[in-house]
């Protein structure tokens, strides 16, 4: 089984932002994190769904008609969060749950007999700097509200 993409970002500097968590207290902090971070994720969740690829072979779609509820890379691609835990004050996922779209690391990373498709990586790669973007204005304004 393939591991998860997993791509962090670490920003460093920020002793203003640092000072700003510590005023609040632990749970609304990484309640106000994981807000944000839902927030700022989403062009990146946008652009994967609309880059899903779509099957194409006959067989496929012959068989997907047959299904009352066929699987779908487009339809599948969700944004989640997860609660702190030792590695992270707040996480969120953008991507696949593989009980229903176990096939999505395949097509993404390509096996010997399928080429690489690469869409949740060029999601990513495309959409990181508004997703920053985002970030940094939810989280001010989530700060703003709190009265920081």
């Amino acid at each position: 089984m393939t591991e998860p993409i997993s791509t962090t970002v670490t920003v460093h500097g920020l002793q203003e932002l640092d000072a700003k968590f510590a005023e609040i207290d632990v749970v609304t902090g990484q309640k106000t994190l994981r807000g944000a971070l839902m927030f700022a994720a989403t062009p990146i969740h946008k652009a994967m769904r609309e880059g899903a690829p779509v099957g194409v072979d006959p067989d496929y779609l012959e068989r997907k008609a047959q299904q009352k509820n066929p699987p779908s890379l487009r339809k599948g691609t969700r944004k989640w969060s997860e609660k702190a835990n030792e590695n992270a004050s707040a996480t969120v996922n953008v991507g696949y749950r593989m009980k229903r779209h176990w096939y999505a690391g395949l097509l993404e990373f390509g096996t010997k007999h399928i080429a690489p498709v690469g869409w949740m990586r060029r999601a990513a790669d495309q959409n990181w700097n508004e997703s920053v973007i985002r970030f940094k204005k939810n989280l001010a304004k989530r700060f703003e509200r709190l009265g920081i």
